[in-house]
């Protein structure tokens, strides 16, 4: 993965880290995991369009899962 892939991470990783699930940025955290775990699957994910879609239910389920 080229640096540049990796940069456009950071900000989301510090949103999910610095807010926590009490405060009013609760929104703000849920995109930028959705956003992360969307970036994710977009980089390492073929574009088949079967694939991208369980790639994306995959992604939708983790965010649901630990949020």
């Amino acid at each position: 993965m080229p640096s540049g892939d990796k940069r456009r991470f950071i900000p989301y990783i510090l949103v999910i880290i610095t807010c926590d699930s009490h405060s009013c940025c609760l929104y703000f955290r849920l995109l930028a995991q959705t956003k992360f775990f969307f970036s994710i699957l977009h980089t390492h994910i073929n574009f088949n369009p079967i694939g991208v879609f369980i790639g994306r239910l995959l992604a939708v389920g983790i965010v649901l899962f630990f949020s």
